[in-house]
């Protein structure tokens, strides 16, 4: 298998992104969460170094991404439908579930 389709089928069937939204948002997030991620586990960084990183990614993220990735997720899992935009997505029987018990164990106000 050749490395840009080994990616693919990492990236569409495992881990259950898609082309739509912004992909190349996506993709940039993931890489820099996981570098840094993985450069504290090869103790490159400290924990520190890491979060301090991890705020800042997140911090120059366009937020449309982060939604995007948190929504593709969900429905990976059987929480959402993808329709024809992942924004536009609708919730799934178990995702109206979800959001029920959601809101009853949630940890904020």
């Amino acid at each position: 298998m050749e490395r840009q389709e080994k990616f693919e089928n990492y990236y569409y069937n495992e881990v259950g992104m898609c082309g739509c939204g912004n992909p190349g948002d996506i993709k940039n997030l993931l890489y820099k969460l996981l570098k840094n991620h993985k450069a504290n586990k090869d103790n490159k960084i400290t924990f520190e170094e890491r979060e301090a990183n991890k705020a800042e990614i997140i911090k120059s993220t366009d937020p449309d991404a982060i939604s995007d990735f948190i929504f593709h997720v969900l429905d990976n899992a059987g929480l959402m439908e993808h329709g024809g935009m992942m924004c536009n997505g609708w919730f799934t029987e178990e995702g109206e579930e979800f959001i029920t018990l959601l809101e009853e164990f949630k940890d904020c106000e």
